[in-house]
């Protein structure tokens, strides 16, 4: 079932090709992301994420609100739960 969510997500944006919010306001909520302190730099939630936002240089790992689609994805499948909504 997680396969099939990200597999629409990544559908979605690969037809809009634009990778931004705007494309996407109709599909995904206005949430913003974050995370938190407790990430152990497991790397999954990069392998998911669509926009491609999480930025990696450093743990915590963080994600660009720029590029953000909001979609859920890195939250999803953090294992330790450090994506939460603002």
């Amino acid at each position: 079932m997680e396969n099939n969510k990200v597999d629409t997500i990544k559908d979605y944006v690969n037809n809009n090709q634009t990778g931004n919010k705007d494309a996407s306001a109709e599909s995904f909520p206005d949430f913003e992301y974050a995370v938190t302190g407790i990430c152990i730099g497991c790397g999954k939630c990069l392998y998911v994420c669509p926009a491609d936002c999480i930025v990696h240089d450093g743990v915590p790992y963080y994600i660009d609100a720029s590029k953000c689609l909001s979609c859920g994805s890195c939250r999803d499948v953090c294992p330790v739960g450090a994506v939460s909504v603002l």
